[in-house]
This record gives C-alpha cells, sequence and structure tokens, in this order.
C-alpha cells in the first residue's frame, strides 16, 4: 500500500519551515543589496560633494560596474541619507531595489522603452541606435 506522504503533519510542517526558510533568506538578500548600494553611495558622497559624473564614468570603468548601478546608489543615498528611513517604507521586507529605483528613485523605464525598436517585419526587437534596417 503507497501512503500520500503530503498528508502526514510531520512533512508538512518541515514543508512550512522549508518554505519560511526560503522566503527569510530572499528579504535578507534583498536587503542586503540595498544597504550595499546604499553603503557605495554613502562612500561615494564622503569622497565628493556637488557634480559626481565624472568622478562615476571613471569608477565604473576602474571597478567594471555600470555607471548607471553608480548611479542608482549614489541617488538612494542622495534621497535617503540615513539608512533607516529606507526601512520604514510602506513596502517592508517586501521591498526590492529595482522597487525602491521605480518608485522611489523615478527610474528610468520610460527612457528605456522609447529606445527599444521593433521590426515591423521580423518582429526583431533590439535598440534604435544598433538595429538599421536597409530597404
Amino acid at each position: 500500500m503507497i501512503t500520500d506522504i503530503t498528508t502526514d503533519e510531520g512533512y508538512k510542517a518541515m514543508a512550512e519551515e522549508v518554505d519560511s526558510i526560503f522566503c527569510e533568506a530572499v528579504f535578507n538578500s534583498r536587503d542586503f543589496l540595498i544597504k550595499g548600494y546604499w553603503e557605495v553611495g554613502n562612500r561615494i558622497r564622503e569622497f565628493k560633494k556637488g557634480e559626481v559624473t565624472e568622478l562615476l564614468q571613471n569608477l565604473a570603468l576602474d571597478i567594471n560596474k555600470s555607471e548607471r548601478t553608480l548611479w542608482y546608489a549614489v541617488s538612494l543615498y542622495d534621497k535617503f541619507p540615513e539608512y533607516k528611513k529606507i526601512e520604514q517604507l510602506e513596502e517592508g521586507k517586501n521591498l526590492s531595489m529595482n522597487k525602491l529605483i521605480t518608485k522611489y528613485l523615478g527610474g528610468e523605464q520610460k527612457e528605456k522603452k522609447d529606445q527599444e525598436f521593433r521590426c515591423p517585419q521580423c518582429n526583431y526587437r533590439g535598440k534604435k541606435d544598433v538595429f538599421k534596417i536597409k530597404l
């Protein structure tokens, strides 16, 4: 006789615990990433107040990160100079870096959308400046 393990109380308790572990790990990783961005922004602002465009361009090349990533870090710090203000946002543990960028930092989704190109003939998607059709 085959028994269904999923009806076992021990199994149910273990499944809930495993699910809880994964959920907590996701929340912790999101928080760790946000805190990392904030710390980078803080460090950059400690180094230079005001205009940082040239600094970020050079830094991006030297550490092999995108300039946009560094801008997000500085923007995050500028918007929330006290980290605990981020922890108090309405999303709580559900806050992600993507949500911070799009909702609180005025993310560049619209700009990205404007750069998209779709070929009407073959349905290719790409950037306008990269893909050109020869007629």
